[in-house]
């Protein structure tokens, strides 16, 4: 068992959700605001399945996810801050160590790299979509800017 599924067997989500948030319950559902900042969207907690979801943004996750929202940090950071906060009786350094954080490179190595021909392929058919969907009135600032922020990621490819 990794650090991760250990803080998540100790704390449930209904425990850090229901901290320092206003939660209404339906049966086994919980609402609250969703963990990320910039979203005024409500998140839907799952309490038997443990996972949260927010219909607004489309981000959801488990506890770990929920907490690095929330506080804007990394998962293994936001870790650290669950040990600490709910006082866990987990080595931090140790189980941290154990983790290998190295997956970057074998997943980029499995992805093609294309040449600029295909690349401004890809641009110009990204950019038809955002067209049509912009004159539909599907789209807003903030989904526009998460695109501009790709076709520039494909710039630098």
């Amino acid at each position: 068992m990794n650090l991760f599924e250990k803080i998540k067997e100790l704390v449930p989500l209904f425990n850090e959700v229901s901290a320092d948030s206003v939660v209404f319950q339906s049966g086994s559902y919980l609402h609250t605001k969703c963990p990320v900042e910039d979203c005024n969207g409500k998140t839907t907690v799952s309490i038997p399945k443990n996972v949260f979801y927010c219909f607004d943004c489309g981000r959801g996750g488990d506890l770990i996810t929920f907490k690095a929202l929330k506080q804007n940090v990394s998962p293994l950071e936001a870790a650290r801050l669950l040990i600490n906060e709910w006082s866990l009786d987990i080595d931090f350094e140790e189980e941290a160590k154990q983790l290998n954080l190295n997956k970057t490179p074998e997943i980029e190595q499995k992805v093609p790299k294309i040449d600029a021909v295909e690349r401004e392929k890809y641009k110009e058919w990204f950019r038809g979509i955002v067209k049509k969907f912009e004159k539909q009135g599907c789209i807003d600032d903030r989904q526009l800017d998460n695109i501009v922020q790709f076709t520039k990621h494909l710039d630098e490819a």
